[in-house]
């Protein structure tokens, strides 16, 4: 104290008012500080368990599927989307690695070392050696049966080094506001004193004129608030706004009575009150600044939760609440669902068709602009009270409140007539279509996560009925899930242990009903299930990706078996073997390659193969389907549109593609006798494939009657049960002996279907 009281007052004021802000943003910097702190590790640690619980969420249907390399893609996307995310990788039920991201050296002992348990997810926090590290382990479940488990890895030192990034931040404003405080205190204080000292000789002056006065009194007590000008040297200091020191009503003693403002001043008065205001007002200004000021920045942290807060919630391209608000949303309607018996609500799960086309043909910006569209007509479609999310990628999720199933379905087709709409992005017309899945709830011991769940089953139903199709989850739908599952991965398994085989239904001339050749036909000798159709898993396989797989199985089969027989034939006898190609096959680059390989490792001259595609899957893309089918024929291998007649093929398309045959699909053949109309549609078919100098191959002959109308419209081939049923190798040696459709054919064997 006794130091400070030497110091002159300048000093003091710089001093005091440094001092005063120094204490103000300690006492602002150090809260913010530690907030911010434990809001970065808190945030942290909500990014890995709402990372890791996504990507669990995400890789129910790919583990249901078994398909790993979306298992990989989705893990590798993970990893992109952040520098602090070490590792992911996703076990099975076993145990087993499925894909993972771990970087060469990486302690992998270390995770067996500390492997969750139990049910729910599950944070550790470890030490790798290089660095300490958040490690997240969800499961992935499916009506309480375990899949696997997501494991997720989330730097901790580079949270510390965010943490102490924000600090040395916090230090840098700190030493700033220091420094302003300096330089504004000296500045105020070097203003102040100057008039200080101005006013201190005035009061000197005063007092010496007129020391009894009362003026002279007042002047001592707080000389600042006076002025002493001489008699008559106001203007000369142009001061303005002076008051003489004397109350309303009372008289000056060398003037006038003063008026009842006090604003009445005289020329003659020694003593003038100044209005010192300017003075007090400037400090009171900075004050209010500086309170302001805190008030701002206090609101701005406010704001900035606000935003952290909005940010953690919603999707950043649509604006849109994201899954986990989605799933906030869904347990607070079971919530009142569980209170209100009458309260009910939906979830439909929405996934726009064949978004992948929109971005490799115009760019990821316009797939983003397509999303932002999809979002606003959502949003339009959708009442106050609902909820609309973006839930990743392509897909949407609605949280209907307060609705029935009628009203539901009336919402959805509502979404679906605004998304038909054409959309206009970067001067390009788009056509928008979605699939839907609909769950009703609530539903007794359902979880958020398993109305979503069971909404995804139901969409998958949609997307494998044809796109652009409402379905809503039913009873049993699961169950069948878990069934699917369980078929596709005794598929996987089959093709390993040889339960996969080929049959072969001969195709015969119906001119002269000699043999013409074979189709070829996979089966499948489930262990369990006995002899499972094509119908049932083909199209799990198509779905899969597992088509590719058993597609070269069949083709590799089918010429292995028949090159013997077929080469031991003279050339005028040479029979044909025909195999079905998928239309996922057909779209695979290097198809063609795959089977100028086959041919050239089995010797089958490629002449001998025809190959069999159905007719919608070629006019989804006539234009891609004929430079595909261009590169097969430059093989030398034939080409037939199976099922023809079900799809919409066009002249024109069929002009451009280069095809052999026309396989006229069994459905008019089964009528070509009790209709009509059914009879001219295979006339017209056969006519149009003479015309363009194709073959004509009827499918599914089965009496003698069909055969004959068949023959009488010049069909040149046919295939039934009439002449033979598909058959095993061992029993084609003898068809091929008789050479001719006639009774007395091997019926189907044992396991043949």
């Amino acid at each position: 104290m006794l130091f400070f009281s030497r110091l002159r007052f300048q000093t003091k004021i710089v001093l005091g008012i440094s001092l005063i802000m120094v204490l103000m943003a300690v006492s602002i910097a150090v809260p913010v500080s530690r907030i911010a702190t434990r809001a970065t590790i808190t945030e942290s640690r909500e990014r890995g368990k709402v990372l890791a619980e996504n990507l669990a969420l995400q890789l129910v249907d790919s583990m249901l599927t078994l398909d790993f390399l979306r298992i990989k893609t989705m893990i590798d996307e993970l990893r992109g989307t952040g520098d602090d995310i070490d590792y992911a990788f996703v076990l099975d039920a076993a145990g087993n690695v499925l894909a993972h991201t771990f970087e060469k050296g990486f302690p992998v002992e270390l995770l067996a070392a500390n492997s969750p348990e139990g049910p729910g997810a599950h944070i550790h926090q470890l030490d790798t050696g290089s660095g300490l590290i958040y490690d997240f382990a969800v499961p992935v479940v499916i009506a309480d049966k375990r899949l696997g488990t997501v494991r997720l890895g989330l730097s901790l030192s580079r949270v510390r080094a965010e943490i102490r990034r924000l600090n040395l931040t916090l230090a840098g404003l700190f030493s700033a506001v220091l420094v302003v405080a300096l330089a504004l205190s000296s500045m105020f204080a070097r203003r102040v004193t100057r008039r200080i000292n101005l006013l201190k000789q005035y009061a000197l002056e005063v007092v010496a004129d007129n020391p009894s006065s009362k003026g002279a009194s007042i002047l001592a007590k707080s000389c600042w608030e006076i002025m002493h000008c001489g008699l008559s040297q106001c203007p000369a200091y142009g001061q303005p706004r002076l008051r003489c020191w004397q109350m309303p009503g009372t008289l000056c003693p060398n003037c006038a009575p003063v008026d009842s403002l006090g604003q009445k001043s005289c020329a003659s008065c020694p003593v003038y009150l100044v209005n010192a205001g300017d003075e007090i007002q400037d400090l009171a200004e900075a004050f209010d600044y500086m309170t302001e000021s805190l008030e701002r920045r206090e609101k701005q942290h406010e704001q900035d939760e606000e935003q952290l807060l909005y940010r953690a919630l919603h999707d950043s391209l649509t604006g849109l609440a994201n899954r986990a608000l989605c799933l906030d949303r869904i347990a607070q309607a079971n919530e009142r669902a569980a209170r209100k018996p009458e309260s009910t609500f939906s979830v439909v799960f929405i996934d726009v068709d064949r978004f992948k086309v929109i971005n490799d043909s115009l760019g990821h910006e316009a797939g983003d602009q397509v999303l932002r569209e999809v979002a606003k007509r959502l949003l339009t479609c959708a009442r106050r009270v609902d909820t609309v999310c973006r839930y990743g990628g392509d897909e949407f999720i609605l949280v209907l409140e307060d609705v029935n199933p009628r009203e539901t379905l009336r919402t959805v087709n509502r979404v679906r007539a605004s998304l038909r709409n054409p959309m206009t992005i970067d001067t390009q017309w788009i056509h928008v279509e979605a699939s839907y899945g609909i769950v009703y709830a609530p539903q007794q011991n359902c979880l958020p996560e398993d109305l979503l769940r069971n909404a995804s089953i139901a969409l998958h139903r949609a997307k494998l009925s044809g796109r652009d199709r409402i379905v809503a989850y039913r009873k049993g739908m699961h169950e069948a899930a878990i069934q699917t599952l369980g078929l596709q991965s005794d598929m996987r398994r089959g093709l390993d242990v040889n339960e996969f085989y080929m049959v072969y239904q001969p195709i015969f001339s119906l001119e002269n009903n000699r043999l013409a050749g074979f189709e070829a036909l996979i089966r499948w000798n489930h262990p369990l299930r006995g002899i499972v159709g094509p119908s049932e898993f083909i199209p799990m396989a198509e779905d899969t990706g597992f088509i590719y797989e058993l597609g070269y199985f069949a083709l590799n089969q089918a010429c292995t078996d028949m090159v013997g027989l077929l080469l031991d034939l003279p050339a005028e006898d040479r029979l044909t073997i025909s195999v079905n190609l998928s239309p996922r096959q057909l779209s695979r680059q290097g198809l063609a390659d795959q089977i100028e390989q086959t041919l050239i490792a089995t010797g089958l001259p490629p002449s001998a193969l025809v190959l069999e595609i159905t007719e919608s899957s070629l006019m989804k893309y006539p234009e891609a389907s004929a430079h595909i089918l261009a590169k097969l024929k430059e093989k030398g291998v034939g080409i037939a549109i199976d099922d023809f007649g079900t799809g919409y093929s066009s002249m024109s398309a069929l002009q451009k593609l280069p095809l052999d045959r026309l396989k006229v699909d069994m459905s008019f053949v089964s009528r070509i006798n009790g209709s009509s109309q059914d009879r001219e549609i295979v006339q017209a078919i056969i006519t149009l494939a003479h015309s363009l100098n194709f073959k004509t191959v009827a499918e599914g002959i089965e009496t003698e009657e069909q055969r004959e109308a068949l023959r009488d419209m010049r069909c040149d081939l046919g295939q039934g049960y009439l002449c033979a049923r598909p058959m095993l190798l061992a029993d084609v040696p003898q068809i091929i002996r008789q050479m001719v459709c006639a009774q007395g054919l091997p019926r189907a064997g044992p396991g043949v279907i």
